[in-house]
């Protein structure tokens, strides 16, 4: 019986066996594989769900190393030393801006003069508060004591890491990062073309991604992932890399073969040997 198939319309290619259609490219259930829209879709959905779920855990464990920070007096009293340095450096603010100010006018304006008697006394004014020796002070001393906080804050989050903290180093960190690599196929068409094998290794990270939410030592807001979506299998156990390859070689030839190859698993026949079988036939018939 001789198939007809469609040609490629958008995201789809299916192909008719006597009164059955099968999806052969795209589709939820493809059997030689996905067009590159929908590679680039899923590639885009998974990653929306890892995102949000990367989200909810990095508030929570930003949660958590605050309370351990609040609980740590060494921590605290460098953040009481950074805000006081911070606000002794606020204090000259304003009067600074108003300095920059007036220079702002002379630098835009032909006519300079009105200016020059003003910045005069915005100047006065700054260094009356405070001389430029102790300004500049007491902005090192803000940069220095802000340094000493953060260096205190992270030495304070290794000492005692949380379960929540060490699940995300050591577990969800190494998954995200494998998985932004993966995503990055998707600047890469080649790797987005039917029987690439991008389809699969996304729903191998949608398995992943799956057993990590449920082994979450937290509770996840929003709905569960996804179930990896794998498309059926044409050839049962006949499909060893051999005869993927043989077949991919015989999609070459058209659409016909597509559906000639349906036919074939549909009466059981297996479609490598029969087309093997053809080829050889055709040989003995030539000499």
């Amino acid at each position: 019986m001789r198939g007809r198939a469609s040609m490629w319309k958008g995201r789809l290619v299916t192909a008719r066996v006597g009164g059955d259609r099968y999806r052969i490219i795209g589709g939820p259930e493809s059997y030689f594989g996905h067009t590159p829209g929908e590679v680039a879709d899923e590639l885009d959905q998974l990653h929306g769900e890892i995102m949000s779920f990367g989200i909810s855990l990095r508030a929570l464990a930003e949660k958590d190393e605050q309370a351990k920070l609040s609980s740590d007096a060494t921590v605290q009293q460098a953040r009481a030393n950074e805000l006081a340095a911070k606000k002794v450096m606020e204090s000259f603010r304003p009067l600074v801006d108003a300095v920059e100010r007036v220079k702002a006018k002379i630098a835009t304006d032909a006519d300079s003069s009105p200016y020059i008697m003003e910045l005069h006394d915005a100047q006065l004014a700054l260094d009356t508060f405070m001389p430029v020796d102790k300004r500049h002070e007491a902005v090192i001393a803000y940069k220095n004591l802000a340094d000493e906080r953060a260096a205190l804050e992270r030495a304070a989050l290794e000492r005692k890491p949380t379960a929540l903290e060490t699940w995300e180093r050591n577990t969800w960190q190494p998954f995200f990062d494998t998985w932004m690599k993966l995503r990055e196929l998707k600047q890469k068409p080649a790797q987005t073309w039917p029987l690439s094998g991008t389809w699969d290794r996304i729903q191998e990270y949608r398995q992943q991604f799956r057993d990590l939410y449920d082994r979450a030592p937290f509770k996840p807001s929003g709905p569960r992932p996804l179930d990896p979506r794998k498309d059926p299998s044409l050839f049962g156990d006949l499909g060893s890399v051999v005869k993927w390859s043989v077949i991919g070689v015989l999609a070459l030839g058209g659409v016909f073969v597509l559906s000639s190859v349906v036919t074939n698993v549909k009466q059981g026949r297996d479609p490598v040997e029969h087309y093997v079988g053809l080829y050889r036939g055709k040989r003995a018939a030539g000499r």
